[in-house]
């Protein structure tokens, strides 16, 4: 236990570096003869640095774990040499890619909610009206909380988690009058399609009200593409999703949420710091307060 807890340490502070990574210059990326400048800019040292916290992390998890995991399996997997791929390589793509991602949403999610009260008390108002006083939500029931969906829906669109990549076919295409060359790396801005005024209605106000009125799927339409779009989608969309709404529905569900220090919902500070990701520049900090005893 010790060791998960030094290792839970660790990544709170390797998640700081692992974001600034993400938003820092790589020269050999777009001047691969010039890779050799990487070294004096920082980049390699960071980066190097930043994997081997991550390493470090993921050979803790490993010897650790008390109970049979999913961990368990690629490892019986790779003794049984039917895993060519390296089994701390598969364990940092579901842990960066699902665990970050929820977490930097989860953040805006809390930080739309108590700029917005009455959202939070209509959000809250459900989530009670179908769970009542038990000690656990179920699935079942989470599938039934159609204004939470519309809650986290919302918060997707204002604040996307980043660029969507994309590479284009192999002929020459042309898009809003420019010409574009084939294999060419695009980087779709999801901020200014998902606030885009010929689309949505006030595009720049809180409103989960507009999913209710709208059935807008996740998988992604004209103006709405939180996961990305077409066969290439996020395949993580799933399990991300589902666990944004298990964790938000308990956070509600248990708990009423206030700013620290006296200070009001309204001078909450929504300012944004793009780093590959789009996070918020100042750490979302709330003091939680227990709505009432759960039922064991």
């Amino acid at each position: 236990k010790k060791g998960l807890e030094n290792a839970t340490r660790i990544f709170l502070n390797w998640d700081v570096k692992f974001k600034k990574l993400l938003g820092s210059f790589c020269v050999q990326d777009l001047f691969p003869i010039l890779a050799w400048m990487d070294r004096f800019t920082g980049f390699k040292t960071l980066l190097k640095s930043t994997y081997l916290e991550l390493d470090g992390i993921m050979e803790t998890l490993i010897n650790e774990r008390e109970k049979e995991s999913f961990v368990d399996v690629l490892l019986h997997q790779r003794d049984n040499d039917k895993l060519d791929y390296d089994v701390k390589a598969i364990m940092q793509g579901i842990f960066v890619a699902a665990v970050e991602s929820v977490a930097l949403e989860l953040e805006w999610l809390l930080a739309d909610l108590i700029k917005h009260p009455q959202v939070m008390r209509n959000a809250q108002e459900e989530v009670q009206h179908i769970v009542g006083t038990k000690s656990k939500i179920t699935n079942n029931e989470i599938d039934q909380m159609q204004y939470l969906k519309c809650v986290i829906k919302e918060t997707m669109r204002l604040h996307p988690a980043g660029t969507v990549p994309r590479e284009t076919s192999s002929k020459w295409i042309k898009v809003g009058g420019y010409d574009i060359p084939p294999k060419t790396k695009l980087l779709v801005n999801l901020f200014a399609v998902q606030r885009d005024p010929k689309i949505w209605e006030n595009p720049e106000d809180f409103i989960p009200e507009r999913f209710l009125e709208k059935n807008i799927e996740l998988m992604g339409s004209k103006g709405y593409a939180p996961f990305g779009f077409g066969r290439r989608n996020c395949p993580g969309m799933a399990y991300g999703n589902a666990l944004l709404e298990e964790i938000l529905a308990n956070l509600l569900y248990r708990y009423d949420w206030k700013m620290p220090d006296g200070s009001k919902p309204e001078e909450l500070n929504m300012e944004e710091i793009v780093q590959f990701v789009v996070a918020k520049k100042y750490p979302l900090k709330l003091v939680p307060v227990q709505r009432f005893k759960v039922k064991a």
